[in-house]
């Protein structure tokens, strides 16, 4: 399995590796932003879905 998969990044997670949190953060923070914008329609409440999650 490739260092930046998604299944490897959800296994460095769960034992408590900081640098994968912040890969798969960097890695989906975007389409995450973009689906929230799409929803609301609302830069700062997009920003805010981002932030909770």
């Amino acid at each position: 399995m490739e260092p930046g998969q998604p299944e490897n990044l959800v296994e460095r997670m769960q034992r408590g590796d900081l640098d994968a949190f912040e890969e798969f953060f960097n890695t989906y923070k975007r389409p995450v932003y973009a689906t929230a914008l799409a929803i609301t329609r609302d830069p700062f409440l997009a920003e805010e879905v981002l932030q909770d999650c």
